[in-house]
């Protein structure tokens, strides 16, 4: 695999390690101490890999997630890489009444170290936002007549 390819599986699993609220799995994809950040200017600031770990466990107590990885663009140069990713976020509120469908871009910062390539960087961008009523799951074979 290539440098590219080896970035997009770090970013790819970083998600679904998320959504399966693998919260210990946080070494496998960021430096010891990354930064992470949450919106423009006044947003939130994280620093260090357990203190990511912590804030993410800690809106996983909240919500469901679900994060669909696109639109990714990566330039790869030497041991450093700049990633520039968009998703859009399913987010179930914890008592299933509330569902935010969120358009987000995730711009990163990494770095090839002895374990392969790590987030050193990240900021998560919040691009817009549609709150709405949650359905309960049922089977699909419900709906059909």
């Amino acid at each position: 695999m290539s440098d590219r390819d080896d970035v997009l599986a770090i970013l790819s699993a970083s998600f679904t390690a998320t959504d399966r609220r693998d919260h210990e799995a946080k070494h496998r994809f960021f430096t010891a101490d990354a930064v992470m950040r949450h919106g423009d200017g006044e947003g939130t600031e994280v620093r260090g890999l357990q203190a990511i770990a912590a804030n993410t466990k800690r809106v996983a107590e909240h919500f469901t997630t679900m994060h669909a990885l696109s639109n990714w663009d990566i330039a790869v140069d030497g041991d450093e890489a700049q990633a520039v990713s968009h998703a859009i976020a399913h987010v179930l509120d914890a008592d299933g009444a509330r569902m935010l469908i969120r358009g987000l871009r995730y711009d990163d910062r990494l770095v090839r170290t002895g374990a392969g390539w790590r987030i050193a960087e990240r900021r998560h961008n919040l691009l817009w936002q549609l709150e709405v009523d949650a359905a309960t799951p049922r089977s699909l074979f419900e709906y059909l007549p």
